[in-house]
């Protein structure tokens, strides 16, 4: 496989995560735990600052533009949409964030599996410089992924209390 390729693959998982922590920026922001939500939007930006970083990679090491595949969304808020969020019942807010939090976690490990994909694969032949940027992305992701561990814990810990959950951070 060429390296554009795989950093087809790399560009096609970001554009996949920058609507994922659109999705759920506005699914937490509808839920009111805004710090959350500030949080979504961070991963936005940072899967649009990577997504900028591969293309340039692909272009000043392979003079190659790459490619960015087409994402599909994973999950659907269409739930929600009909719903003000005043009207939401304090059991179903706390299955959403439930929801959400497993599936910001199950994104971020399938992310940390493809980047690590990609970085064995660029190894392999022969491209080291595009290798190690993926490396130094599938790292922070393994941190984010981290993070959204910890605060599940914590949420799990004090069994959904939503009152402590909107104040954390």
């Amino acid at each position: 496989m060429a390296a554009t390729d795989i950093l087809g693959t790399v560009a096609d998982r970001l554009v996949g995560g920058m609507m994922f922590h659109s999705d759920h920026a506005d699914l937490c922001s509808w839920l009111g735990v805004r710090w959350l939500a500030e949080l979504h939007e961070e991963g936005y930006h940072h899967d649009a600052r990577c997504l900028r970083k591969v293309h340039r990679i692909g272009i000043e090491i392979s003079g190659l533009m790459v490619p960015d595949g087409r994402q599909e969304r994973t999950h659907s808020l269409d739930a929600y949409r009909q719903v003000k969020r005043w009207e939401v019942k304090p059991d179903v807010r706390k299955s959403a964030l439930s929801d959400a939090m497993h599936d910001w976690i199950d994104w971020e490990a399938g992310t940390v599996q493809v980047l690590a994909s990609a970085y064995r694969r660029l190894f392999d032949c022969g491209e080291t410089t595009m290798a190690l940027k993926v490396r130094d992305m599938a790292r922070d992701t393994e941190k984010e992924l981290a993070h959204a561990r910890d605060l599940l814990c914590e949420m799990d810990a004090v069994c959904w209390d939503m009152p402590h959950v909107m104040e954390m951070h």
